[in-house]
């Protein structure tokens, strides 16, 4: 009798802790995918020359013009773009322009970029 008991208590127990942790993880892939797909919306326009070269302007603009910068290089998901003047770069204004972090060292900048990172290297190389 005492052991049906406590497979009873051990049972409920189980599903008072089970289902809250099912419902949490069912809403943090809601989440999760839903982030996903905002993230693919953005992207950099690739639909004619010139608007390259505008948004090629407004990058260099926020890495403090054409001139500020020494050299550009690109790893997985960051621009790692050298520069002169660090005063000059606006962090701000990159991330305004999809970078999810912002990091300056010494005289490098380095721009996560995430799955962009390819697309605004291109935008910068021009």
């Amino acid at each position: 009798m005492f052991l049906a008991n406590v497979q009873v208590i051990t049972i409920v127990l189980l599903l008072v802790v089970l289902i809250p942790i099912a419902c949490l993880i069912c809403v943090a892939f809601v989440l999760r995918f839903k982030n996903l797909k905002k993230s693919k919306n953005v992207s950099v326009d690739k639909k004619d020359d010139t608007s390259l070269e505008e948004q090629k302007e407004v990058f260099l603009l926020a890495y403090g013009g054409s001139e500020n910068i020494v050299s550009i290089s690109q790893e997985r998901t960051k621009i790692i773009v050298t520069v002169n003047d660090t005063e000059k770069v606006d962090g701000v204004k990159l991330q305004e322009l999809g970078a999810k972090g912002v990091l300056i060292v010494d005289k490098e900048v380095r721009a996560s970029f995430g799955d962009r990172t390819s697309n605004v290297y291109e935008v910068l190389t021009l």
